[in-house]
């Protein structure tokens, strides 16, 4: 099974590709959904990280917003990654919280 990674990180644990590109080169403003156990597989396909925990945070940094999975949830870990705080939620959620607020 291939899973995309662009210069040796998966794609939804790359900041270059979901920030830098996709969002501020090409003004994307709603939000990103990991494919199918993608965060999963930065741990057991990719080898990116070791945990839940380093590939939660390696996701919701790089601009992943929502989690695609059927096999548990990756995201779980995110009070674990260390202190949340407000603007943290609304970078990381903001997108999808507007979507469901019907800004978009």
């Amino acid at each position: 099974m291939v899973w995309p990674s662009l210069n040796g990180v998966p794609a939804c644990a790359n900041k270059r590709l979901l920030t830098d590109i996709l969002r501020r080169q090409w003004n994307f403003t709603g939000y990103v959904v990991s494919d199918d156990d993608a965060l999963e597989l930065i741990i057991v396909g990719h080898h990116y990280v070791r945990d839940d925990v380093s590939a939660a945070a390696a996701a919701l940094s790089a601009g992943c917003n929502l989690e695609l999975t059927d096999s548990g949830p990756v995201f779980h870990s995110i009070p674990q990654v260390g202190p949340v705080t407000c603007s943290h939620c609304l970078l990381w959620f903001g997108p999808a919280l507007m979507v469901c607020a019907g800004v978009y």
